[in-house]
């Protein structure tokens, strides 16, 4: 469950955004907003993941395997959403 009111709330933040920075008046920064929220993005997902990382191995370490099983989820999505974040970031250069 928290995992899906994560999910949910970057989804309704993401389409805020988005439609948010659509209304605006052409400009030549609005590029420029979107490489930082791009950015922003990316810094958030990859503290996650470092977080998600240091609590599976962690559990990892202890012999609590079992549990391990939430983290390692939460750093496989986090690390991939991080990497999406930064292909947008890299390909909007």
């Amino acid at each position: 469950k928290p995992g899906l009111a994560l999910l949910t709330t970057g989804v309704i933040a993401l389409s805020a955004a988005f439609f948010a920075l659509k209304r605006l008046p052409p400009s030549p920064l609005r590029g420029q907003a979107w490489r930082v929220f791009h950015a922003l993005n990316l810094l958030v997902c990859g503290l996650l993941a470092l977080v998600a990382l240091g609590a599976s191995s962690f559990m990892l370490f202890t012999g609590k395997a079992a549990d391990a099983r939430l983290p390692l989820v939460a750093l496989a999505v986090f690390a991939a959403a991080g990497a999406w974040f930064l292909r947008l970031l890299v390909r909007k250069q």
